[in-house]
Protein backbone atom coordinates (compact mmCIF):
# COMPACT_ATOMS: atom_id res chain seq x y z
CA UNK A 1 0.00 0.00 0.00
CA UNK A 2 2.82 2.41 0.87
CA UNK A 3 4.48 1.82 -2.52
CA UNK A 4 1.21 2.51 -4.38
CA UNK A 5 0.67 5.66 -2.33
CA UNK A 6 4.18 6.83 -3.17
CA UNK A 7 3.62 6.09 -6.88
CA UNK A 8 0.42 8.15 -6.82
CA UNK A 9 2.26 11.02 -5.15
CA UNK A 10 4.96 10.97 -7.82
CA UNK A 11 2.36 10.93 -10.59
CA UNK A 12 0.54 13.89 -9.05
CA UNK A 13 3.79 15.86 -8.77
CA UNK A 14 4.66 15.09 -12.39
CA UNK A 15 1.20 16.19 -13.54
CA UNK A 16 1.53 19.44 -11.57
CA UNK A 17 4.94 20.06 -13.11
CA UNK A 18 3.60 19.45 -16.64
CA UNK A 19 0.71 21.86 -16.09
CA UNK A 20 2.91 24.59 -14.56
CA UNK A 21 5.78 24.25 -17.03
CA UNK A 22 3.42 23.98 -20.00
CA UNK A 23 1.66 27.18 -18.98
CA UNK A 24 4.95 29.06 -18.48
CA UNK A 25 6.27 27.75 -21.80
CA UNK A 26 3.18 28.91 -23.69
CA UNK A 27 3.25 32.34 -22.04
CA UNK A 28 6.92 32.79 -22.93
CA UNK A 29 6.39 31.64 -26.53
CA UNK A 30 3.55 34.13 -26.97
CA UNK A 31 5.67 36.94 -25.50
CA UNK A 32 8.71 36.19 -27.67
CA UNK A 33 7.36 34.95 -31.01
CA UNK A 34 3.54 35.09 -30.86
CA UNK A 35 3.40 31.42 -29.93
CA UNK A 36 5.21 30.26 -33.06
CA UNK A 37 8.16 27.92 -33.02
CA UNK A 38 9.50 24.74 -34.51
CA UNK A 39 7.82 21.56 -33.24
CA UNK A 40 9.70 19.57 -30.61
CA UNK A 41 9.06 16.21 -28.95
CA UNK A 42 7.91 15.58 -25.41
CA UNK A 43 9.91 13.09 -23.32
CA UNK A 44 9.11 11.52 -19.96
CA UNK A 45 11.39 11.42 -16.94
CA UNK A 46 11.74 7.67 -17.46
CA UNK A 47 12.72 8.18 -21.12
CA UNK A 48 15.64 10.36 -20.09
CA UNK A 49 16.65 8.17 -17.14
CA UNK A 50 16.92 5.26 -19.57
CA UNK A 51 18.68 7.35 -22.21
CA UNK A 52 21.44 8.50 -19.83
CA UNK A 53 21.68 5.34 -17.72
CA UNK A 54 20.26 7.33 -14.79
CA UNK A 55 22.60 10.23 -15.53
CA UNK A 56 25.69 8.10 -15.24
CA UNK A 57 28.84 10.14 -14.56
CA UNK A 58 30.62 8.30 -17.36
CA UNK A 59 28.21 9.96 -19.81
CA UNK A 60 28.86 13.48 -18.54
CA UNK A 61 30.00 15.86 -21.31
CA UNK A 62 30.03 19.16 -19.45
CA UNK A 63 29.48 20.34 -15.88
CA UNK A 64 28.90 24.05 -15.32
CA UNK A 65 27.45 26.33 -12.67
CA UNK A 66 24.04 26.25 -14.34
CA UNK A 67 23.62 22.79 -15.85
CA UNK A 68 25.17 19.47 -16.87
CA UNK A 69 25.27 17.88 -20.32
CA UNK A 70 25.04 14.09 -20.72
CA UNK A 71 25.41 11.84 -23.71
CA UNK A 72 22.33 9.70 -24.21
CA UNK A 73 20.51 7.50 -26.67
CA UNK A 74 16.85 7.88 -27.73
CA UNK A 75 16.69 5.84 -30.96
CA UNK A 76 19.67 8.04 -31.91
CA UNK A 77 22.57 9.65 -30.03
CA UNK A 78 21.48 12.80 -28.17
CA UNK A 79 22.69 15.30 -25.59
CA UNK A 80 20.57 15.75 -22.48
CA UNK A 81 20.75 19.08 -20.63
CA UNK A 82 19.80 18.91 -16.98
CA UNK A 83 19.79 22.05 -14.86
CA UNK A 84 21.56 21.68 -11.53
CA UNK A 85 19.51 20.58 -8.56
CA UNK A 86 19.12 22.80 -5.55
CA UNK A 87 18.76 25.95 -7.66
CA UNK A 88 15.63 27.46 -9.13
CA UNK A 89 16.48 27.71 -12.81
CA UNK A 90 12.88 27.34 -13.99
CA UNK A 91 12.74 30.70 -15.77
CA UNK A 92 16.10 30.07 -17.46
CA UNK A 93 15.08 26.61 -18.68
CA UNK A 94 11.81 27.92 -20.15
CA UNK A 95 13.72 30.72 -21.86
CA UNK A 96 16.18 28.20 -23.27
CA UNK A 97 13.42 26.00 -24.70
CA UNK A 98 11.63 28.88 -26.40
CA UNK A 99 14.70 30.43 -28.04
CA UNK A 100 16.32 27.09 -28.91
CA UNK A 101 13.17 25.84 -30.64
CA UNK A 102 12.87 29.07 -32.61
CA UNK A 103 16.52 29.16 -33.69
CA UNK A 104 17.16 25.46 -34.33
CA UNK A 105 16.61 25.86 -38.08
CA UNK A 106 20.02 27.50 -38.37
CA UNK A 107 22.88 25.10 -39.12
CA UNK A 108 25.07 26.71 -36.45
CA UNK A 109 22.58 26.40 -33.59
CA UNK A 110 22.52 23.19 -31.57
CA UNK A 111 19.20 21.67 -32.60
CA UNK A 112 16.63 21.17 -29.83
CA UNK A 113 14.85 17.85 -30.35
CA UNK A 114 12.51 18.01 -27.37
CA UNK A 115 12.12 18.46 -23.65
CA UNK A 116 10.70 16.87 -20.51
CA UNK A 117 8.14 18.99 -18.66
CA UNK A 118 7.51 16.36 -15.95
CA UNK A 119 10.58 17.46 -14.02
CA UNK A 120 10.27 20.45 -11.64
CA UNK A 121 12.78 22.18 -13.91
CA UNK A 122 12.38 21.11 -17.56
CA UNK A 123 15.10 18.93 -19.09
CA UNK A 124 16.20 19.62 -22.67
CA UNK A 125 17.22 17.12 -25.37
CA UNK A 126 19.49 18.14 -28.26
CA UNK A 127 21.10 16.63 -31.31
CA UNK A 128 24.50 15.15 -30.60
CA UNK A 129 27.71 17.15 -31.07
CA UNK A 130 30.41 14.51 -31.43
CA UNK A 131 33.45 16.69 -30.74
CA UNK A 132 32.22 18.22 -27.48
CA UNK A 133 32.70 21.86 -26.49
CA UNK A 134 35.02 24.39 -28.12
CA UNK A 135 36.46 24.97 -24.65
CA UNK A 136 37.92 21.46 -24.71
CA UNK A 137 39.99 22.35 -27.77
CA UNK A 138 41.35 25.76 -26.85
CA UNK A 139 42.04 25.32 -23.14
CA UNK A 140 44.87 22.87 -22.49
CA UNK A 141 44.08 20.31 -19.80
CA UNK A 142 47.05 18.10 -19.03
CA UNK A 143 44.78 15.54 -17.38
CA UNK A 144 43.20 14.83 -20.78
CA UNK A 145 45.26 12.21 -22.57
CA UNK A 146 43.57 12.71 -25.94
CA UNK A 147 43.82 16.49 -26.20
CA UNK A 148 43.64 17.42 -29.88
CA UNK A 149 44.31 21.11 -30.60
CA UNK A 150 42.50 22.80 -33.47
CA UNK A 151 44.27 23.57 -36.72
CA UNK A 152 44.38 27.13 -38.05
CA UNK A 153 41.93 26.11 -40.78
CA UNK A 154 39.37 24.72 -38.31
CA UNK A 155 39.72 27.75 -36.07
CA UNK A 156 38.91 30.03 -39.00
CA UNK A 157 35.91 27.87 -39.96
CA UNK A 158 34.57 28.00 -36.40
CA UNK A 159 35.02 31.79 -36.25
CA UNK A 160 33.07 32.14 -39.52
CA UNK A 161 30.31 29.86 -38.19
CA UNK A 162 29.96 31.97 -35.05
CA UNK A 163 29.93 35.26 -36.96
CA UNK A 164 27.18 33.86 -39.21
CA UNK A 165 24.98 32.63 -36.38
CA UNK A 166 25.36 35.84 -34.36
CA UNK A 167 24.42 37.81 -37.49
CA UNK A 168 21.37 35.55 -37.80
CA UNK A 169 20.30 36.35 -34.22
CA UNK A 170 20.77 40.07 -34.81
CA UNK A 171 19.19 40.44 -38.25
CA UNK A 172 16.79 37.59 -39.08
CA UNK A 173 13.89 38.67 -36.87
CA UNK A 174 11.79 41.84 -36.45
CA UNK A 175 13.38 42.30 -33.00
CA UNK A 176 17.07 41.35 -32.71
CA UNK A 177 17.98 38.58 -30.27
CA UNK A 178 20.87 39.02 -27.86
CA UNK A 179 22.42 35.76 -26.68
CA UNK A 180 24.05 37.30 -23.56
CA UNK A 181 26.06 34.23 -22.57
CA UNK A 182 28.43 33.28 -25.41
CA UNK A 183 31.50 31.44 -24.12
CA UNK A 184 33.64 28.62 -25.50
CA UNK A 185 31.81 26.24 -23.14
CA UNK A 186 28.49 27.01 -24.83
CA UNK A 187 29.78 26.35 -28.35
CA UNK A 188 29.73 22.70 -29.38
CA UNK A 189 31.37 21.07 -32.39
CA UNK A 190 30.00 18.34 -34.63
CA UNK A 191 32.11 15.66 -36.30
CA UNK A 192 33.17 18.11 -39.03
CA UNK A 193 34.10 20.82 -36.49
CA UNK A 194 31.05 22.86 -37.41
CA UNK A 195 30.23 25.23 -34.56
CA UNK A 196 26.86 24.85 -32.81
CA UNK A 197 25.77 27.69 -30.54
CA UNK A 198 23.74 26.66 -27.48
CA UNK A 199 22.65 27.87 -24.04
CA UNK A 200 19.93 30.49 -24.53
CA UNK A 201 18.98 30.65 -20.84
CA UNK A 202 19.67 34.39 -20.63
CA UNK A 203 18.77 35.45 -24.17
CA UNK A 204 16.57 38.50 -24.68
CA UNK A 205 14.81 40.41 -27.43
CA UNK A 206 15.78 44.04 -27.93
CA UNK A 207 12.66 46.10 -27.13
CA UNK A 208 10.78 47.44 -30.13
CA UNK A 209 12.15 50.77 -31.28
CA UNK A 210 15.41 50.33 -29.35
CA UNK A 211 18.89 49.46 -30.64
CA UNK A 212 20.34 47.93 -27.47
CA UNK A 213 19.47 47.03 -23.88
CA UNK A 214 20.94 48.01 -20.55
CA UNK A 215 20.94 45.14 -18.12
CA UNK A 216 23.06 43.40 -15.51
CA UNK A 217 26.05 41.43 -16.81
CA UNK A 218 25.39 37.69 -16.84
CA UNK A 219 27.54 35.71 -14.44
CA UNK A 220 30.55 34.10 -16.10
CA UNK A 221 30.53 36.08 -19.36
CA UNK A 222 32.63 39.12 -18.45
CA UNK A 223 35.57 38.04 -20.62
CA UNK A 224 33.39 37.96 -23.74
CA UNK A 225 31.32 41.13 -23.58
CA UNK A 226 31.79 44.53 -25.21
CA UNK A 227 34.90 46.43 -24.04
CA UNK A 228 32.92 49.42 -22.74
CA UNK A 229 31.24 47.08 -20.25
CA UNK A 230 34.35 45.26 -19.05
CA UNK A 231 37.85 46.65 -19.48
CA UNK A 232 39.86 44.09 -17.52
CA UNK A 233 41.70 41.33 -19.32
CA UNK A 234 42.56 43.42 -22.38
CA UNK A 235 46.31 43.52 -21.73
CA UNK A 236 46.90 40.79 -24.30
CA UNK A 237 45.14 42.81 -26.97
CA UNK A 238 47.21 45.90 -26.16
CA UNK A 239 50.31 43.79 -26.77
CA UNK A 240 48.72 42.44 -29.95
CA UNK A 241 48.03 45.98 -31.17
CA UNK A 242 51.66 46.98 -30.50
CA UNK A 243 52.84 43.91 -32.41
CA UNK A 244 50.69 44.74 -35.43
CA UNK A 245 51.58 48.44 -35.48
CA UNK A 246 55.31 47.80 -35.18
CA UNK A 247 55.17 45.06 -37.84
CA UNK A 248 56.64 42.40 -35.58
CA UNK A 249 56.20 38.71 -36.34
CA UNK A 250 52.71 37.73 -35.26
CA UNK A 251 53.95 34.17 -34.60
CA UNK A 252 55.41 35.47 -31.36
CA UNK A 253 51.92 35.88 -29.92
CA UNK A 254 50.12 32.96 -31.53
CA UNK A 255 49.24 29.58 -30.09
CA UNK A 256 52.35 27.37 -30.51
CA UNK A 257 50.13 24.79 -32.23
CA UNK A 258 49.55 27.19 -35.14
CA UNK A 259 53.24 28.02 -35.28
CA UNK A 260 54.13 24.31 -35.32
CA UNK A 261 51.93 23.77 -38.39
CA UNK A 262 54.81 25.26 -40.34
CA UNK A 263 55.30 28.22 -42.63
CA UNK A 264 53.62 28.63 -45.98
CA UNK A 265 53.04 31.45 -48.45
CA UNK A 266 50.54 33.91 -47.02
CA UNK A 267 50.46 32.54 -43.48
CA UNK A 268 51.88 35.71 -41.91
CA UNK A 269 49.38 37.85 -43.87
CA UNK A 270 46.46 35.66 -42.76
CA UNK A 271 47.44 35.86 -39.11
CA UNK A 272 47.95 39.62 -39.28
CA UNK A 273 44.60 40.13 -41.03
CA UNK A 274 42.97 38.09 -38.26
CA UNK A 275 44.78 40.10 -35.59
CA UNK A 276 43.73 43.40 -37.18
CA UNK A 277 40.11 42.23 -37.28
CA UNK A 278 40.34 41.26 -33.61
CA UNK A 279 41.57 44.75 -32.76
CA UNK A 280 38.70 46.32 -34.71
CA UNK A 281 36.22 44.24 -32.73
CA UNK A 282 37.80 45.43 -29.47
CA UNK A 283 37.42 49.14 -30.10
CA UNK A 284 36.04 50.79 -26.98
CA UNK A 285 33.19 52.65 -28.68
CA UNK A 286 30.50 50.55 -30.29
CA UNK A 287 30.32 52.79 -33.36
CA UNK A 288 34.01 52.09 -34.04
CA UNK A 289 33.53 48.32 -34.14
CA UNK A 290 32.53 46.53 -37.38
CA UNK A 291 29.06 45.06 -37.85
CA UNK A 292 28.95 41.31 -37.29
CA UNK A 293 28.05 40.80 -40.95
CA UNK A 294 31.26 42.61 -41.94
CA UNK A 295 33.20 40.45 -39.50
CA UNK A 296 31.85 37.35 -41.23
CA UNK A 297 32.83 38.69 -44.66
CA UNK A 298 36.38 39.52 -43.55
CA UNK A 299 36.82 36.10 -41.94
CA UNK A 300 35.57 34.44 -45.13
CA UNK A 301 38.14 36.40 -47.16
CA UNK A 302 40.93 35.21 -44.85
CA UNK A 303 39.64 31.66 -45.17
CA UNK A 304 39.56 31.85 -48.96
CA UNK A 305 43.13 33.13 -48.89
CA UNK A 306 44.04 30.09 -46.78
CA UNK A 307 42.41 27.71 -49.27
CA UNK A 308 44.28 29.33 -52.18
CA UNK A 309 47.56 29.04 -50.26
CA UNK A 310 46.82 25.38 -49.57
CA UNK A 311 46.16 24.66 -53.24
CA UNK A 312 49.42 26.37 -54.21
CA UNK A 313 51.37 24.29 -51.68
CA UNK A 314 49.82 21.05 -52.93
CA UNK A 315 50.41 21.87 -56.62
Amino acid sequence: MMRCFRCNEDEIEREKAVMRNGRLLLEKKIAINDGRGNPIRSFSIQDLNNATNNYNRNQLVFHGALYKLYRGFLHRPVIVKRYNKGENFLEESINDIVFSSQLSVHKNVLKLLGCCLESPIPILVYEVAEKGTLHDYIIRDRSRKKFQPLSWRNRLKIAIDLANVIAYLHTAFPRPILHRNITSQHILLDEDYRAKLSEFSFSMLIPEGETHIRDAICCGTTGYIAPENFAEGLYFFEVLEKCVKENERIDNLMDPIIVEEGTWSGKEQQLKAYANLTLQCLQYRGEDRPEITDVGKQLSQIYQFLLISTCVRQA
